[in-house]
């Protein structure tokens, strides 16, 4: 009898864990925003960058939100598409306003510089050394300028 009771107890966990999974699967589903965003995570993890940035683009085509253009912005800048990120930075900026948390719009400002760096990384790694400093002196930039 104790049997029973337990292959009865067991079948209806193992049912209610099969159940929420196939709810979740419907809700997204039924939410292919969601899906989209989630897809665009998972591509993220997988180091697919563009194709993750393309995920997201579409969960906002879905349904508009200034909060996927921080995910956007992470996916390009991953991706060394830094000018695509830059902008997703700044949408992210100018539409979400005062609703960023002060930290987040922080950590936000800080990537321009950052992605700005990287660029200069990339341009001067074809030389073996650094480029040689250059050093203009005021006045030949001044005799440079159209008389007024």
């Amino acid at each position: 009898m104790k049997r029973p009771i337990a292959w009865l107890v067991a079948t209806s966990c193992a049912a209610a864990v099969t159940t929420a999974g196939v709810a979740s699967s419907a809700q997204d589903e039924a939410d292919p925003a969601k899906a989209a965003f989630g897809l665009g995570g998972e591509l993220f993890d997988k180091g697919d960058y563009a194709a993750a940035a393309d995920a997201f683009r579409e969960a906002n085509r879905l349904k508009p939100s200034w909060k996927l253009f921080y995910n956007i912005g992470q996916a390009e800048a991953a991706g060394r598409r830094y000018g695509l990120a830059l902008e997703a930075f700044e949408r992210y900026l100018i539409e979400g306003g005062d609703e960023i948390a002060a930290d987040r719009n922080d950590e936000v400002i800080k990537i321009p510089g950052t992605v700005l760096n990287s660029l200069l990384i990339l341009r001067f790694s074809q030389y073996r050394r650094a480029p040689p400093p250059v050093s203009l002196p005021l006045d030949s930039w001044e005799s440079a300028l159209p008389a007024p």
